[in-house]
């Protein structure tokens, strides 16, 4: 169940496997540094969601507290090599319900979340008018509802016009992605369509898509039968996707999910409970060597 993250951390098994990982074929991991992780940021509960800015000095998560509901943070850094300063609420955006699983606009000004402040999970959007002021208040995406199911862990491309999400909708007891696109940025999105050529047959959520590329990032429990949550790899050639493959660079043998591209292809980060951490799930990052 995606819809607290901390059922999404022992779907899995919590990393009871040590299965290898099937290499991805578009992905040599010469091109990417070992994730490490982000600084100033982890505790003794769990993080999620990471995003950054591309000038690496703003960060925007989730995060679950032993015993507590997930809230919205953000830290911020005065250089990208230095730890990030102790991380902040949200307060604007956090109700004491369940908030978290948050994608924000390449310029920061816009953020989607998960949240189920009114007892379902849905997903909500909020604007601010630049990166060093509050958001506004948050707007639920009533045309990506369904009934009684719950959505979240949204992706937002570039341009505002796909939204890419987790829901429970199709009544099959797991989690798939759906797609929704619109013309224009100010206009609701239309009605979502599962990602079939995504779907596994257990959880899958937390897609990323790769800037400028048709390759997407998702995390999943149920190509592999490896007792794990694993980060997965699909290309997209004239419109099908192709069959999902282990991305090897971002591999450990624990739990790895929740990636995100940043939105200038320079890194991706993700969330793990690899080992050597601070317990629980950690953010991590992994720089691109190989630029387009």
């Amino acid at each position: 169940m995606f819809a607290r993250v901390a059922r999404v951390l022992t779907i899995a098994g919590c990393g009871t496997s040590t299965q290898p990982a099937m290499p991805s074929p578009d992905a040599p991991s010469e091109c990417f540094s070992a994730p490490t992780p982000i600084e100033g940021v982890n505790s003794g509960g769990n993080e999620f969601s990471p995003w950054m800015s591309n000038d690496r000095l703003e960060l925007v998560f989730g995060r679950l507290p032993v015993g507590e509901e997930s809230q919205l943070f953000h830290a911020t850094r005065t250089s990208p090599d230095v730890a990030f300063d102790e991380p902040q609420a949200l307060t604007e955006l956090n109700t004491g319900k369940h908030d978290g699983e948050p994608a924000v606009s390449e310029d920061g000004l816009t953020i989607w979340f998960g949240s189920d402040r009114d007892g379902l999970l849905r997903v909500y959007e909020a604007g601010r008018l630049s990166r060093d002021q509050p958001f506004g208040v948050p707007v639920m995406l009533a045309e990506l509802s369904h009934a009684a199911s719950e959505d979240g862990f949204p992706d937002v491309s570039a341009d505002q016009l796909t939204i890419v999400f987790a829901s429970n909708r199709e009544d099959t007891g797991f989690y798939d992605l759906f797609r929704a696109e619109r013309t224009n940025p100010s206009e609701a999105f239309g009605a979502p369509v599962r990602e079939v050529g995504l779907a596994s047959p257990r959880y899958d959520c937390c897609s990323t898509h790769e800037p400028e590329a048709d390759r997407v990032l998702f995390a999943s429990d149920g190509f592999n039968d490896a007792g794990k949550i694993e980060i997965m790899s699909s290309s997209r050639v004239d419109g099908t996707w192709s069959a999902p493959e282990v991305f090897v660079p971002l591999a450990s043998d624990r739990d790895d999910w929740d990636p995100q591209w940043m939105s200038d292809g320079s890194g991706i980060l993700l969330a793990s409970n690899r080992d050597g951490g601070m317990g629980g799930t950690d953010l991590y990052i992994s720089t691109v060597l190989c630029p387009r």
